[in-house]
């Protein structure tokens, strides 16, 4: 979100009024803003303007006015008035929001920051004044006033990014798209062209119009487009002169139900197919590996392996623990022991035993 606001210099009369605030205010959601320092203003002002009043005016005379009495019985107007009002108007000072002046009875708010909102946080990309236009500083003075976008710091858009999204551009020139619309007598479910009688204007529905409108409310941006109909016919024109005038940009697009053929693709492009939506790829043949003498060992997966090799050890262990003690040969030194082991699971996987 891009957005502008009154900018408030920071000063060191700024930064003691705050933590004066803080220390007599102690709610963290109490946080004054630009009407609060505006307020603050306002009331100095009025100050240095009674101030300017001579003293020796009185200041309790005053006149009786009875209009619309039925509130206020006696409603007294200080003579003093005008004078505090005149001395409001020629007042001016340096105050915690800037510059404060009166032109025409309005304060002047001499500078504007331009705050960039990302999620909850905000971010000054740029100020503006009408003395020197569109800066990313302000006290930067430049010749000449300048509304160029490149004077400011790049914006953050949806996404993280400081590229514009395509689409969000507003079109110079404000076209809509001609998107033509085959009409043709049949089946209306596809499509269907009449006409208002009282407006003249063309009120196209059936399922292809609606898929396309489907398409388009999925967009992230708005596209303009008008439904201008195309006859199909005998006495009219035909689906390849329909898609001749898309290829000259007659027309920007087509809509309807046209069959996709190997010509037409050559010089316009189709979506995928709504109405039959499997995709078919062509792909190259793997070479025959049934020459391969390792092709026995394809159905073997890496867990396979593992499997067998830890029931390999499980065994010969499960069989030393069972025959070491009572078993010569199963005794002998460490190197012995595991080789009969391993042996013996070998020989149990491999081999048929007998007595």
């Amino acid at each position: 979100v891009l957005g502008i606001r009154p900018y408030i210099p920071q000063s060191k009369g700024l930064k003691i009024f705050k933590r004066k605030w803080k220390s007599r205010i102690h709610s963290s959601s109490t946080k004054l803003n630009i009407f609060g320092y505006w307020a603050y203003d306002t009331i100095w002002a009025l100050a240095k303007a009674v101030e300017m009043i001579p003293q020796e005016s009185s200041s309790v005379n005053g006149e009786n006015h009875h209009r619309n009495t039925s509130q206020f019985p006696v409603i007294k107007v200080s003579k003093r008035g005008k004078m505090i009002l005149n001395g409001l108007l020629k007042t001016k000072f340096k105050g915690l929001s800037g510059d404060f002046s009166l032109v025409g009875g309005q304060l002047q708010a001499s500078t504007f920051e331009i705050i960039n909102v990302i999620d909850n946080e905000e971010k000054v990309i740029g100020y503006w004044t009408l003395e020197n236009g569109l800066t990313r500083k302000p006290d930067k003075a430049k010749n000449g006033k300048s509304m160029s976008k490149y004077e400011l710091k790049p914006p953050i858009w949806p996404g993280n990014t400081k590229d514009i999204p395509r689409g969000w551009t507003t079109p110079i020139g404000g076209k809509k798209l001609k998107i033509a619309v085959p009409h043709k007598p049949g089946f209306e479910a596809y499509l269907k062209v009449a006409r208002d009688p009282y407006t003249k204007e063309f009120i196209i529905t059936g399922f292809s119009h609606d898929v396309f409108e489907e398409a388009l409310a999925l967009l992230p941006f708005p596209v303009p487009h008008k439904l201008i109909p195309f006859s199909i016919g005998p006495n009219a024109g035909t689906y390849d002169e329909l898609l001749s005038y898309v290829k000259n940009q007659t027309y920007d697009a087509a809509v309807g139900d046209i069959t996709i053929l190997a010509n037409r693709s050559q010089y316009v492009d189709f979506t995928l197919p709504y109405l039959q939506s499997d995709v078919s790829m062509v792909v190259k043949i793997k070479d025959d590996e049934s020459n391969n003498m390792w092709i026995f060992l394809k159905p073997l997966s890496w867990d396979l392996w593992l499997t067998t090799g830890v029931a390999f050890v499980c065994t010969g262990l499960v069989v030393w623990i069972l025959e070491h003690r009572i078993n010569n040969e199963f005794r002998g030194s460490a190197h012995q022991q595991v080789g009969t082991v391993f042996w013996f699971s070998f020989s149990i996987l491999v081999f048929a035993h007998s007595k």
